[in-house]
């Protein structure tokens, strides 16, 4: 059986809860154009809400690829 590797990556969107005066929807609303300003931005990221942006793959640790 030949062997088969597959590569994932992901893009998230994180917003933070502002308190009372927020609700879900705006909580929601930010946390997606978060998620779509990761994909824009060369996806495989975390983009937060609030403009600070990191490469999803400096938050974990990467594993080898190689065949």
């Amino acid at each position: 059986m030949p062997s088969t590797s597959l590569f994932c990556t992901a893009s998230v969107g994180v917003a933070k809860w502002q308190g009372n005066d927020d609700d879900i929807e705006a909580l929601v609303n930010r946390a997606d154009r978060a998620l779509y300003a990761a994909k824009a931005n060369g996806r495989d990221r975390v983009e937060v809400a609030d403009g600070r942006s990191r490469e999803a793959l400096a938050l974990v640790t990467p594993t080898s690829h190689a065949a």
